[in-house]
């Protein structure tokens, strides 16, 4: 496992290549499949979670716009309810197996009829979101 060490002045310490990184090499270790671990420089505490988030806050911010608002808010609900333990579960299947079927796509020669067809679904998907979201709005308290 890589470790990562955040100093108390927020820089990024890469204790494999000893040097200082930034966020975008954090990312890009990511997607390079890097096991890490980010602790604190003093205090050996983990905080890989908060850098990552942290990161995904950036890449939010830069109109990469992945977790919107409505999907945000959906998270939100289930904290602190007796199916938060079951949302990280449908969260963690859900990415297994979006992960999967983009590690296929990759691997077929017809990928972009495939990639078509998962931008279609993913539209579909939204709005169906977004039209159930609305409908739960609607609905008059008894």
């Amino acid at each position: 496992m890589r470790i990562i060490k955040k100093y108390p002045n927020r820089r990024l310490y890469d204790t494999e290549s000893s040097r200082y990184i930034t966020l975008d090499d954090i990312k890009k270790l990511v997607r390079d499949g890097v096991e890490l671990c980010v602790k604190e420089s003093k205090s050996g505490e983990d905080v890989t979670q908060g850098t990552l988030l942290q990161m995904l806050c950036e890449q939010e911010n830069k109109n990469h716009r992945v977790l919107d608002s409505n999907i945000l808010r959906q998270i939100v609900q289930f904290y602190d309810s007796p199916y938060e333990s079951e949302l990280r579960e449908c969260i963690d299947s859900s990415l297994t197996r979006f992960a999967d079927k983009v590690a296929s796509m990759e691997k077929d020669p017809e990928n972009k009829v495939k990639v078509n067809k998962l931008r279609h679904w993913k539209m579909y998907s939204e709005k169906r979101l977004q039209e159930i979201q609305r409908e739960k709005d609607q609905r008059v308290p008894l």
